[in-house]
């Protein structure tokens, strides 16, 4: 009996210590997993979440790479990237200022569209970034121009641009059509080609900004740089013969049918896409367009040199042209970020700048350091090259204020719609007093 008792002993003994080990492992192990969410949650409390705001395209594709590649190395900085298109865009971010619910850093256009902004107090000037990484000793001041306000600057642009007018070579060539070299000529051609069958020009009228391109290269030759300039300046400026002869030649590319029939059904990039696979004969677009038309070229084979690009110089008679630096992004002035912003904002946005130029050929250099290689994007290289010997202007919507760059787009669209006359077209203009 008392050999069973002590039997029974030594099995409770180790039954006991099994449980006291299962139960150690169990505390253990939960205290383990309790310690790990506490540092997972340390963790995600600890991250940086950085909204901005960009536009669709290739300077927006580009910033998510680049985005995603910061995170990579630093993985407690996470962006929340918002991609838009430009007309919808030029409204949302205004009324995301006006009501405070703007992104930490949002894509912005220098000029009077810049200076909106900065009225309201909603950016923040980036002096202290440009003095800590040497951009004053890297972009010209002339580069800067239309993203500082009273010596202060507000964005490094991203690259510079300028119009051309875009012309499918071997279109020309096989219908024996001469390439222009002045407006009437230009008016020749598309007379020309309207009677073959073929689509002069290609124009994404959906966004009205794109149409507004014609009128301001015809205004432009029959103003100048300096009348044009002044008129952005004050809007009375527009009741002159120049601004009126400019509408009425406008009004007469639309009566020579110079557009697709489905042209205010198309977007921009539509429209882009159009002249690209060479459904249209010419096209007046940014330098921007440039990335696009040369993949399309080397997709289907094409000689990449059966574009050409033409000056609008050729047209207005002088080295005017309508262009600038002035894309970029500005940081939010009531943003919580900011000195982590500050400490990232030119590796971002120098990186951006460096792909699109330097690897999309998609702009005209703004670092010293960015050049372009005329074997890689001659196209690129043409437009670039005599770019500093110009007067330019920018785009009109962006250089006037809010109220009269929105008159300015709905007159264009009812002129080109026939809903009013070109006398009509500058009263508009010339009654929207907005000083």
């Amino acid at each position: 009996m008392g050999i069973i008792d002590k039997k029974k002993t030594n099995v409770l003994t180790k039954m006991c210590i099994i449980l006291i080990i299962v139960g150690s492992i169990i505390v253990i192990s939960s205290l383990l997993f309790i310690i790990k969410k506490n540092n997972e949650n340390d963790i995600a409390k600890e991250k940086t979440i950085i909204k901005i705001w960009a536009l669709y395209g290739d300077v927006g594709n580009t910033l998510v790479k680049v985005t995603d590649n910061y995170t990579k190395e630093n993985p407690n900085v996470v962006f929340e990237i918002s991609l838009f298109k430009n007309d919808i865009y030029k409204s949302v971010i205004r009324e995301a200022v006006i009501t405070n619910d703007a992104p930490d850093i949002f894509y912005a256009w220098g000029d009077q569209f810049l200076k909106d902004f900065v009225n309201l107090g909603a950016i923040k000037d980036i002096n202290n970034i440009c003095e800590k990484e040497n951009v004053y000793k890297n972009i010209s001041e002339e580069n800067l121009k239309s993203f500082t306000i009273d010596e202060n600057v507000y964005s490094v642009p991203l690259f510079g641009w300028k119009l051309m007018l875009f012309a499918n070579e071997d279109l020309f060539i096989n219908n024996n059509i001469k390439i222009p070299e002045n407006y009437e000529e230009f008016i020749q051609a598309i007379k020309s080609f309207k009677e073959l069958g073929i689509v002069p020009l290609s124009v994404g009228a959906e966004e009205s900004w794109t149409l507004s391109f014609y009128y301001m290269m015809l205004a432009l030759k029959n103003v100048g740089i300096e009348g044009v300039k002044e008129a952005l300046n004050d809007n009375s400026k527009f009741n002159n013969e120049g601004f009126l002869k400019a509408a009425e030649e406008f009004k007469e590319l639309c009566d020579i049918d110079a557009f697709s029939e489905d042209t205010l059904n198309l977007e921009s990039y539509n429209s882009d896409f159009y002249f690209s696979e060479k459904k249209s004969a010419m096209t007046l677009n940014g330098t921007w367009l440039i990335p696009q038309i040369e993949k399309s070229l080397k997709e289907n084979n094409n000689d990449i040199n059966e574009l050409k690009l033409i000056d609008i110089s050729s047209f207005v008679g002088k080295k005017y042209g309508i262009g600038g630096f002035v894309d970029g992004f500005v940081i939010n002035s009531n943003s919580d970020k900011q000195e982590i912003i500050d400490n990232l904002y030119i590796d971002i946005f120098k990186e951006v700048s460096d792909i699109y130029i330097k690897e999309m050929n998609g702009g005209i250099p703004v670092w010293n350091d960015q050049k372009i290689d005329a074997e890689i994007s001659h196209m690129l290289y043409e437009a670039a090259k005599d770019f500093q010997n110009y007067s330019y202007h920018g785009a009109y919507d962006l250089e006037m204020p809010y109220n009269l760059a929105k008159v300015h787009l709905d007159s264009i669209e009812l002129l080109f719609n026939d809903d009013i006359t070109p006398e009509m077209f500058i009263d508009r203009h010339v009654k929207n007093n907005w000083r």
